[in-house]
């Protein structure tokens, strides 16, 4: 007979890029439901260029949690997710400045001598 173990393992979501000085959620995932309470202890490989909170808490029988991630400085960091019985995640942030650009979308209207630089 074949026994089919599979390892209990912590996974990122998606991210993106965050800005400096602002803040965004990043969701953490069990892969199996947790019987107990569970602390996830999370780590930047540089706090320098983005932090994230020191630990969150995923519920009994919850498989997410979501944990603030703030952007220091420009560049990348590594986030790292652990707690015991499960097998570790990382994962790359970036951080960035956001650049929006507005379009209008109906007539603009510029008196005569106003510059529009």
């Amino acid at each position: 007979a074949n026994v089919d173990v599979r390892r209990a393992f912590l996974s990122f979501g998606p991210f993106g890029v965050v800005a400096p000085g602002a803040s965004r959620s990043i969701a953490i995932s069990l892969s199996e439901l947790a019987p107990t309470g569970r602390t996830l202890a999370l780590s930047s490989s540089n706090p320098a260029i983005a932090t994230i909170e020191p630990s969150v808490f995923v519920p009994a029988g919850q498989l997410t949690a979501s944990a603030s991630v703030s952007g220091v400085a420009l560049g990348t960091s590594t986030l790292t997710a652990t707690t015991s019985g499960y097998d570790s995640a990382t994962t790359t942030v970036t951080v960035d400045t956001l650049a929006l650009r507005f379009e209008p979308v109906g007539p603009v209207t510029v008196q005569v001598g106003t510059s529009l630089s």
